[in-house]
């Protein structure tokens, strides 16, 4: 309850600074991060020095027509910038966070051992059926600080890319066509889009250099 509403409850003007203070020992509304406390969180992240080190996932919405909004759960490697694999749903359910990196798992082969997986605070990240199912994958979950989508930087990147360049381009009249450009978005986003950050590379042309590099 804001400082706005406890005036019209007690019919009277309240200190809103006052009203804050009082929240805070309660419990009841986080403090607010200062600039140092965010700075000093970054540090702590994990920094990937090889593809398959980090990935980043998180859920984007997209308009289906007659299906309305339907939810796509990415997974990024942040090395590589590469795309491993998406699930689309009508809900935004626990499930299909899973299902997202149980499938990414099973396409890139990682060393679960030396993964980590670094998400939000949201529900579905945050539930005991997606937190469990992480572990025993033996993937470390990576949980970024609350309002700070910065240190999720990368999938939040990469979901500006696809809406604007997959996604607004078309008009869906429902969940099976935005399904179908959404699996070819994924082998296009791999193996066409270029990166600066990669040396002008796509993720695929990256990865097979990389590969080339460290066998």
């Amino acid at each position: 309850m804001a400082a706005p509403q406890v005036s019209r409850e007690l019919n009277k003007s309240v200190n809103r600074k006052q009203i804050q203070r009082i929240f805070h020992k309660l419990g009841w509304i986080e403090p607010k991060k200062t600039k140092n406390d965010i700075i000093k969180s970054a540090r702590t992240l994990f920094k990937p020095n090889a593809p398959n080190q980090l990935w980043q996932t998180d859920i984007t919405y997209v308009w289906c027509g007659i299906d309305g909004w339907c939810y796509c759960f990415n997974v990024i490697d942040a090395f590589s910038r590469r795309w491993v694999w998406h699930s689309f749903d009508t809900a935004a359910s626990k499930n299909t966070a899973v299902d997202s990196v149980i499938n990414a798992v099973s396409v890139a082969r990682p060393d679960c051992s030396k993964l980590v997986l670094r998400t939000d605070n949201g529900s579905q990240y945050n539930s005991r059926d997606f937190r469990k199912a992480v572990a025993l994958l033996g993937i470390q979950q990576e949980f970024i600080w609350h309002h700070t989508p910065q240190q999720n930087g990368h999938v939040e990147s990469f979901h500006k890319t696809l809406k604007k360049e997959y996604i607004w381009p078309h008009e869906f009249a429902n969940y099976q066509e935005a399904e179908v450009v959404l699996e070819q978005s994924r082998t296009d986003y791999n193996g066409s889009r270029i990166h600066s950050a990669l040396g002008y590379l796509t993720p695929d042309e990256f990865m097979e250099l990389w590969e080339m590099k460290h066998k």
